[in-house]
């Protein structure tokens, strides 16, 4: 089974220029993560723990004053547990480049 996620038509990480756009779009990509749980791409417990570190992520970007590594540790576990799932290719390319947008913008 291939997931059919469409990166380009629902998140847009590399126009990101503020914080509050990162929160949004890191919520997006956690709600993706779920879509694929309940698609049956990722398995339930890894695809939770993936969306619950990319919630995590949002919630420390939101902060006033944003843990950077922190934001990266956790879209880095996100990123290592979809990085298993051949079917979810797409949702790996958004966390990686959900990382390199969080490098940039904290």
């Amino acid at each position: 089974m291939t997931y059919p996620y469409n990166v380009a038509g629902d998140l847009h990480l590399e126009a990101v220029q503020s914080r509050e756009e990162a929160v949004r779009q890191l919520e997006k990509l956690a709600a993706e993560v779920r879509r694929a749980v309940e698609a049956g791409v990722i398995e339930g417990d890894a695809g939770d723990a993936a969306r619950e570190h990319l919630e995590r992520a949002a919630e420390e970007a939101a902060q006033e004053t944003p843990d950077k590594e922190g934001i990266l540790a956790h879209v880095d576990r996100a990123r290592t547990v979809v990085e298993g799932v051949s079917a979810a290719g797409g949702l790996l390319d958004a966390l990686v480049r959900a990382v390199e947008m969080v490098r940039n913008l904290f």
